[in-house]
């Protein structure tokens, strides 16, 4: 998978969190939290091109 790929992919899920995610609700919601996992998964997939701010243009993880 590429890096467009990818950033398409943790587009769409984290548009599906933010759908799910209700700031008044104090309860693990399993779906985001299964949404979060999918997501750390297609970021260790990443080959990363970070950007001047030490960012992967494709994943959104952090050079460190």
């Amino acid at each position: 998978m590429n890096g467009p790929e990818i950033f398409s992919l943790i587009k769409d899920k984290r548009k599906k969190i933010e759908d799910l995610f209700d700031p008044t609700t104090f309860v693990l919601n399993k779906e985001i939290v299964k949404l979060q996992d999918e997501i750390c998964a297609l970021q260790e997939q990443c080959t990363h091109e970070f950007d001047d701010n030490h960012v992967c243009k494709y994943c959104g993880k952090e050079e460190v």
